[in-house]
């Protein structure tokens, strides 16, 4: 017993088993839904289909406010967008394991890059349409919507995270796909830990 206490306590941020105490399903996006705070968070990723149905991903998500001051270290450029997306950030956890389909390269940033105008994460406050109230924030990860410095894209891989309901400790709701490269999906959950 005292093995398997430790061999647990040795594997620290890794999560296996069951989430649903962890990180429940969550209900109806909320009516009038708050916008979400910087800060960093204790995320949790739950697969709810495919092969990866039951599958858990858990990691640290960083997020910062964005600024129109913003300037990409690598490049120089200076962000476009800080109005639509109120902040930016990065995420650590192996997506690969609930069938996320992220696939980086030389335009699509990481999901751990932590770049102004290239985020591995990008929180959006616009409408969704009519499965979500106006103003719904959706957090973008290493998508081609990344890119804040002026270009549009679409398409492609990564996953959005809609936010159902959020908490003085956080936030929660649906993940998916968010262009036409698709994997698993499922729901997650945000619990502030800073």
């Amino acid at each position: 017993m005292r093995i398997s206490i430790l061999a647990i306590a040795m594997i620290g941020g890794l999560v296996v088993g069951n989430a649903s105490g962890q990180c429940p399903t969550p209900g109806a996006p909320q009516a009038n839904i708050s916008q979400i705070e910087a800060g960093e968070y204790k995320v949790v990723f739950v697969a709810t289909n495919g092969r990866w149905e039951g599958e858990i991903a858990s990691g640290t998500l960083v997020l910062r406010k964005t600024s129109p001051y913003d300037r990409s270290p690598r490049t120089g450029e200076k962000a476009q967008d800080h109005q639509i997306a109120p902040l930016f950030g990065w995420l650590d956890a192996d997506l690969s394991s609930v069938g996320a389909p992220i696939m980086p390269d030389k335009v699509v940033p990481s999901p751990q890059s932590r770049d102004p105008v290239y985020p591995g994460v990008l929180v959006l406050s616009i409408d969704w349409g009519k499965d979500y109230p106006p103003g719904t924030p959706v957090l973008t990860v290493s998508t081609l919507s990344n890119l804040r410095n002026g270009i549009l894209w679409t398409d492609g891989a990564g996953i959005g995270l809609w936010v159902h309901s959020v908490t003085p400790e956080g936030f929660s709701g649906l993940w998916r796909e968010w262009g036409i490269v698709v994997g698993g999906r499922g729901h997650f959950c945000a619990t502030k830990t800073k």
